[in-house]
């Protein structure tokens, strides 16, 4: 896994995810956005990723929304 929030690709950001207990709910056709859920007692938590490959494309500002999207 890459150091700090640089550097991430869509693979690092799926194994973040699913270690917190997100699955991957869906992925529009046509779109390059894939859809993670976490269901929890008060309801579904979700967060958004964009999917571009292997490609290195997170920066600061998209790390910490996903962070702060999947919560605790």
């Amino acid at each position: 896994m890459p150091r700090g929030l640089n550097n991430w690709t869509y693979r690092d950001v799926d194994r973040f995810l699913r270690k917190r207990g997100f699955v991957l709910k869906y992925s529009e056709s046509g779109s390059a956005h894939r859809y993670y859920v976490r269901t929890e007692q008060d309801g579904e938590q979700i967060v958004t990723v964009a999917f571009h490959g292997a490609k290195t494309m997170y920066g600061h500002r998209v790390m910490r929304s996903m962070i702060a999207q999947s919560g605790p």
